[in-house]
């Protein structure tokens, strides 16, 4: 049985969808989601070495509130929080700057993390994500 609504009856009115979030959005949030994962790995890893000295265990507390930080930001960036862009923005910034210090000390593999750093501060200040973050009201 299906039900047919009564002729002339307008239809029923409510809130408009939500605006969908752009595709360089979703990329940054899953970037930031990644990223704070393996810094929670590495925090992990850090504070187990806790045993070695207290200075193993302090820098992975710091790691892990930072890399909890990067996850709660990634949720908001695909909540399309206002805050949250200039967050991730600066997250990177920093991470980006504290990869090329290690990336001149020698540590190479630093790169990656660099380009990853990069790549995010390229997607959010992309046109799409300044729009959905200029038109969101949340």
């Amino acid at each position: 049985m299906t039900y047919n609504p009564p002729p002339n009856v307008p239809a029923q009115s409510g809130y408009g969808a939500s605006p969908a979030v752009p595709a360089q959005v979703n990329t940054a949030a899953i970037l930031l989601f990644v990223s704070g994962g393996f810094g929670i790995l590495g925090g992990l890893l850090l504070l187990a070495l806790g045993s070695l000295g207290a200075l193993f265990a302090a820098i992975g507390v710091f790691l892990l509130i930072v890399s909890a930080f990067e996850i709660w930001v990634g949720v908001a960036l695909r909540q399309l929080k206002p805050w949250a862009r200039t967050a991730a923005i600066a997250l990177a910034a920093i991470g980006g700057l504290f990869s090329l210090i290690s990336l001149l000390k020698g540590g190479y593999t630093s790169i990656i993390g660099l380009g990853l750093d990069i790549f995010i501060i390229y997607l959010l200040m992309q046109p799409p994500a300044v729009q959905a973050f200029a038109n969101s009201n949340r």
